[in-house]
């Protein structure tokens, strides 16, 4: 499986707050640390948590983090109904067993010049 392919399903399922899909992820990588149970399990305790606040789904934006991964892939993930961010990952390859998602915890600083961290 290509990091396109696990790109798409970690967006579609963290769009849709709806673990499903993540059962199509390769079983052999690591997920930042984790391994595919526990990706799963992750998420799960997230959107659940997200779910209990009202939110049924987000919308997808193609992002940036200029602090901790410049030159990766990054998505942000907005309220639909307000707008408002709600979640920030960054996801990519670091080696052929080892992906990278990592929720971006950086937050917006106006004091900042050139609207770093985003």
């Amino acid at each position: 499986m290509n990091i396109k392919d696990i790109n798409e399903i970690l967006v579609q399922s963290i769009g849709n707050l709806d673990i499903k899909c993540l059962n199509d992820i390769d079983e052999k990588i690591s997920y930042s640390y984790n391994n595919k149970n526990e990706l799963i399990e992750s998420f799960k305790i997230l959107f659940e948590e997200l779910k209990s606040k009202g939110i049924t789904s987000l919308d997808v934006q193609s992002s940036k983090c200029n602090f901790c991964y410049p030159d990766k892939d990054a998505y942000a993930f907005y309220n639909p109904t307000t707008n408002d961010l709600v979640l920030r990952y960054v996801i990519f390859q670091e080696s052929p067993d080892f992906y990278r998602v990592e929720e971006c915890k950086n937050k917006l600083n106006i004091l900042l010049t050139q609207n770093l961290p985003f």
